[in-house]
């Protein structure tokens, strides 16, 4: 099987470069695109690739093979204006995104459907192939910029029942002579008692570059127990966008231990994304996309679908003690490839032959927490006024610890010069805390397992794991912070911070957050939910109001605050311009402090006359169609936010 996929992957290549004369691209332009397909978008993947329109809007789109329309949407955000082609020749329907507008006899029914509804959006129609049928080469609409984004063409193909599918499949590959890059490796520990560098926690070192096509690892780290690899790696098309790879693959002693190939997926898999790639290293800047290289046995994604679960997975102690050779090779959708090469050092490391004694903690300052899906490991530094041993060399040995009922557990431990941990095991036992003598060193947290729990702070809030949310139990703690050193922008304070751990875990489905807002005697619709950086500073979450609670939903830990939106809009006149959907207009700068501005809740009138008020929002911009026949322009413009504020601005021009 992974025979047949390699075989598969030369022959797309073989034909798209003898065949990239032959393909008839959607935009008779330079093409240059400025995203690839199936890269990491938050929690999701890219079902499409996007190319760039040289920062203008209205190239004519052309449909790439005869077919028909079968759907149109019209859309504020999201697709903005939108085009789906069927095409029985490829087997395969083509969706084109964010245009400016459609042409021919569809533009005259979507013209005709606005007007009708007297809106500018609110369009998502389906037809039967002969309504609006269209030959190859027929311009089907122009590019824009309508819905999120820059101008830019999304170009998406599917499969005739709708789940992505790599363009480069049809041989939309441009031209493309850059190499990818390697950035970092990563190795995490896959099971309890695992040792990287002397350490129970995750190790991360340099790939260093030797030439465009080639990379050695920086070290050759000492490993005991069972591992997983990561390597961050990016494609550009040199002018500052980045990609993600078509193919990444680990070979150990030269054998493919897993590959991934990013060619389909289905839209029903697309939570999936958090199992292939490391959303939290991937969101650090200039790591690239960091790329799982092993399978959870709970993914079902295309992409390495003939590897079973655990796959990529590395066990030291099936090996015998000494250098281990692996490699890492990646290959982007121009079919050029890099290869990193590196090894490890297989250790044995015994535990049980040491007892640690609990004096020793004298040496160190408080413990803090760092949890995977396996262990809870208690970290603390050591004093720099210490006077016990000096740790050359690490050692490594069970210390008797306490749980809350007072059983004592050796647990593994390793001491260093710079520091000292302790791993636990993925259990419920250690929930209520654990203690080495009188000292502790584990909180009280929540266990939350595979069947889902409540997990309720002090303060009246609460967070809802459903059953299924974690694949793995994790420790969770809800607590309530101080909210001194968040800068709120000048919103009103209305709660306590809330900090929900682990914050480095991607839940496997929704967890549902509710917060208190007690002894508020003022509008609630003003209350929003706003994240907290590790700064201090807000940003927008979102939320709903549940009787006297607000809620939302989160696959990630973080922190949060309630704030009060009693601040209106700020609006601005900027200048005269022209608005493609509504022409000639007076155009306004608009922006807000709090939950955000309510784009489609404008209304203006110009000489006391109701005017014609349009939107965009990823400019930030108002405009307010200018009508002909006046010398002299009366504006009033009123914008509200979705807490209900308004502010009211008067131009004369």
């Amino acid at each position: 099987m992974k025979r047949l996929v390699l075989l598969s992957l030369f022959v797309f290549c073989l034909v798209s470069s003898f065949g990239a004369e032959k393909v008839l691209w959607p935009i008779d332009i330079e093409i240059s695109q400025s995203s690839s397909f199936a890269e990491l978008r938050g929690m999701r993947h890219h079902a499409g690739i996007d190319l760039r329109t040289k920062q203008r809007n209205g190239f004519p789109i052309i449909a790439i093979e005869d077919g028909y329309v079968s759907r149109v949407g019209v859309s504020f955000r999201s697709y903005g204006k939108v085009i789906y082609i069927d095409h029985p020749k490829l087997n395969a329907k083509v969706v084109y995104g964010h245009m400016q507008d459609f042409n021919g006899k569809l533009k005259e029914y979507v013209d005709k459907k606005l007007k009708k509804i007297g809106k500018p959006f609110g369009i998502n129609d389906y037809f039967k192939p002969g309504r609006f049928p269209v030959k190859k080469g027929d311009i089907v609409g122009f590019t824009g910029e309508t819905g999120s984004g820059p101008s830019h063409l999304h170009f998406e193909m599917r499969t005739m029942s709708d789940e992505p599918l790599a363009p480069a499949l049809f041989g939309y590959r441009p031209p493309d002579s850059i190499f990818p890059v390697f950035h970092d490796l990563y190795i995490e520990p896959m099971a309890y008692g695992t040792v990287i560098e002397n350490s129970f926690l995750p190790f991360k070192m340099k790939c260093i570059k030797k030439s465009a096509a080639y990379y050695a690892l920086a070290k050759v780290p000492s490993v005991f127990g069972r591992i997983g690899f990561q390597s961050g790696i990016s494609d550009s098309n040199g002018v500052g966008n980045k990609f993600g790879i078509e193919k990444v693959s680990l070979i150990v002693n030269g054998k493919i231990l897993i590959e991934r190939l990013f060619h389909k997926y289905s839209y029903s898999e697309d939570r999936q994304a958090s199992w292939v790639f490391d959303c939290f290293k991937t969101a650090i800047r200039s790591t690239g996309y960091v790329y799982n290289l092993f399978k959870w046995p709970f993914e079902t994604l295309d992409y390495a679908k003939s590897y079973e679960g655990y796959s990529g997975f590395l066990n030291t102690l099936e090996y015998p003690a000494g250098k281990l050779n692996f490699a890492i090779k990646a290959y982007d959708y121009g079919n050029n490839n890099i290869k990193a090469d590196g090894a490890i050092t297989c250790t044995n490391i015994s535990f049980k032959d040491k007892n640690i004694s609990c004096e020793v903690l004298a040496d160190y300052g408080d413990f803090s927490i760092i949890q995977n899906h396996f262990s809870l490991i208690a970290v603390a530094k050591r004093k720099t006024d210490s006077k016990l041993n000096n740790y050359k060399k690490p050692v490594f040995g069970m210390i008797e610890c306490r749980d809350s009922r007072n059983t004592v557990f050796g647990m593994p431990c390793i001491l260093r010069e710079d520091a000292i941990e302790i791993a636990f095991e993925n259990d419920a036992r250690w929930q209520y805390g654990a203690w080495v003598k009188n000292v502790k060193v584990l909180d009280e947290t929540s266990f939350v397992d595979y069947n889902g729990a409540l997990v309720r702070s002090e303060e009246g809030a609460e967070v809802r794991f459903n059953k299924r949310s974690l694949h793995f139990g994790a420790f969770v703690t809800f607590k309530s912070l101080d909210n001194k050193y968040v800068n709120s922008k000048g919103l009103p304070k209305i709660s306590p911070v809330w900090a929900l751990k682990p914050d480095n875990i991607v839940f496997d489905a929704e967890a549902r957050v509710r917060l208190a807002f007690t002894n508020y005697r003022g509008n609630p619709e003003k209350l929003g939910v706003y994240c907290v950086s590790d700064n201090g500073n807000v940003g927008y979450n979102g939320e709903t109001h549940e009787y006297g609670l607000l809620s939302f939903v989160t696959r990630t830990g973080g922190k949060y605050i309630i704030l009060e939106d009693n601040s209106a809009p700020e609006v601005k006149y900027s200048r005269v311009g022209f608005n493609y959907d509504i022409g000639n207009s007076f155009i306004f700068i608009v922006s807000d402090l709090g939950k955000g501005v309510d784009y489609l809740g404008m209304s203006a009138t110009i000489n006391g006359k109701k005017a014609v008020v349009y939107s965009d929002p990823d400019r930030r911009e108002i405009y307010v169609k200018k009508p002909a026949n006046s010398k002299v322009y009366d504006i009033k413009l009123e914008v509200s936010d979705k807490a209900g504020n308004v502010t009211s601005v008067s131009v004369k021009k």
